[in-house]
């Protein structure tokens, strides 16, 4: 009988619920008699590296019109070829924290909450300009560019204008006044600023206004009459474009903890109740980072909780969450990507802790050299079957692509164990081996797997992880028994 491997992922509160764990894996679409269905788990992309970037952290990345890559690593600001070549241009004031990058035809500007800097291309200099003289822009913590404007935020309600074609300047008129303007759907100061299709989006604690640029001497933006929308930001550098919208961590005067996605003018949320749940709880959500990328047509949404530890990932093209972790001496971590950028043709992300950069790479099934841990846990019997009926298991098959990506002379495996109480207390674990190199038609199955007796209150729940370096195709899981 068919065991539902895919039914749900972190389906609801309860504890049988959360006990539905993909980690390192993520749900794929395959054509079904009544179109797309989940059939597939593949695993998540390694990491491969590329170069080592100063010190670190890995704060922000950034592909610009000259072709070259900038990196903000530690408190330095570097040049990257597309060999992987580095070169320090200059320094900012902080060594931590989001880093915010935008592009002129002839400028970089680049802020992290204690003040801006612009490299300018030609001139090939570094010059501090936030604070801005005759302005009161302080403590940048966040950039967009449209239509040959700059426009940052400060540590008010007010966003601040660059002049056209000058990161470096935010003066105009004479006498020079400051380009700027209150941004007053609400007395709360501006969280972040974002750029999406020719709009200026501007978060809020509480909400969100939208601006345009209507051609204005001075302050060129305007809010868009009749658009106010009533959720803000929860973590400014939670804000990221995912396909044609904008995904961030949001909330309102209602509560937090929300992960949400720009459709049209409307913020729908994306998380779920068990997601949200799960975010409520922690004990910070204004630190958390998030980027995304696109790869293999799945567009993903990568969040990380560096106080909590955890990273979260939502793919748009299946609509489902998983989990993405590091594993270090024996324990689920973060993972070490810090921020990400599409360059030379490559998905690049930024080490938390390093200055390391990485590929992306479905080859590559380690992060950088480190073994990783992938988990799935799921109810082992369907839903149409009623719960706490005694079942023997006399076993389970793991239906999986075997023998192909397995280094020779290693024989990996995986670890499976079983809960019949909703995952309060797990059996010992079993190795199922998965198959050696060639072994093309190995089935990996385990052979007298029990029964849940009356009394238990639960059904069997099933998880199955390793930590072998070889690419993971789950196509299914299959038991044999019946009523005990």
């Amino acid at each position: 009988m068919l065991s539902p491997i895919f039914s749900s992922f972190w389906a609801d509160r309860s504890r049988s619920g959360n006990t539905d764990q993909i980690i390192n894996l993520f749900p794929e679409d395959i054509d079904g008699p009544k179109g797309p269905e989940i059939g597939l788990l593949v695993s998540v992309p390694g990491k491969r590296l590329l170069a080592t970037i100063g010190t670190g952290p890995i704060r922000g990345m950034y592909e610009a019109n000259d072709g070259l890559l900038y990196v903000a690593s530690g408190n330095k600001f570097y040049s990257v070829t597309t060999a992987y070549a580095a070169t320090e241009l200059g320094t900012v004031g902080s060594n931590t924290g989001p880093v915010g990058i935008i592009n002129s035809p002839t400028q970089l500007l680049v802020v992290d909450g204690t003040g801006g800097w612009v490299w300018d291309l030609n001139a090939l200099t570094f010059t501090a300009t936030i604070p801005n003289a005759g302005t009161s822009c302080v403590n940048s913590t966040a950039a967009a560019y449209q239509d040959g404007f700059g426009i940052v935020n400060s540590d008010d309600n007010q966003i601040y204008q660059t002049n056209y074609n000058d990161l470096a300047a935010m003066t105009s008129g004479s006498p020079a006044t400051a380009n700027n303007a209150y941004v007053q759907n609400s007395a709360k100061n501006v969280v972040t600023v974002f750029d999406l299709k020719e709009e200026l989006w501007i978060f809020k604690e509480d909400s969100i206004e939208i601006w345009i640029n209507q051609g204005a001497a001075g302050f060129a933006f305007t809010p868009l009459v009749g658009v106010s929308i009533p959720v803000g930001c929860s973590a400014l550098a939670s804000v990221t474009q995912l396909g044609e919208g904008i995904a961030w961590l949001g909330g309102s005067e209602q509560g937090n903890g929300v992960v949400y996605m720009s459709v049209g003018y409307q913020a729908v949320p994306i998380s779920t109740p068990a997601l949200s749940s799960r975010f409520q709880n922690f004990s910070t959500l204004s630190d958390a980072v998030a980027w995304s990328y696109q790869k293999d047509g799945h567009y993903f949404y990568v969040i990380t909780f560096p106080t909590e530890g955890e990273t979260w990932c939502f793919d748009l093209k299946t609509k489902k969450w998983h989990r993405r972790a590091g594993f270090n001496n024996g324990v689920m971590t973060r993972d070490i990507a810090n921020c990400a950028v599409f360059f030379n043709k490559l998905n690049i992300v930024g080490d938390f802790q390093s200055g390391k950069i990485y590929a992306l790479d479905n080859a590559v099934f380690t992060d950088n050299a480190v073994n990783r841990k992938w988990v799935r846990s799921w109810r082992a019997l369907p839903s149409s079957m009623p719960q706490g009926v005694p079942m023997s298991f006399d076993s389970l098959q793991i239906l999986m692509e075997t023998g192909i990506t397995v280094s020779a002379g290693t024989n990996p495996q995986i670890m499976l164990r079983w809960s019949d109480d909703g995952g309060y207390t797990w059996t010992q674990e079993f190795q199922v081996p998965m198959g050696k190199t060639g072994e093309t038609a190995w089935r990996a199955i385990k052979n007298r797997c029990g029964s849940t007796k009356i009394g238990t209150g639960m059904d069997r729940i099933w998880e199955i992880s390793s930590i072998d370096p070889v690419e993971i195709k789950l196509t299914g899981a299959e038991w044999t028994g019946g009523p005990a």
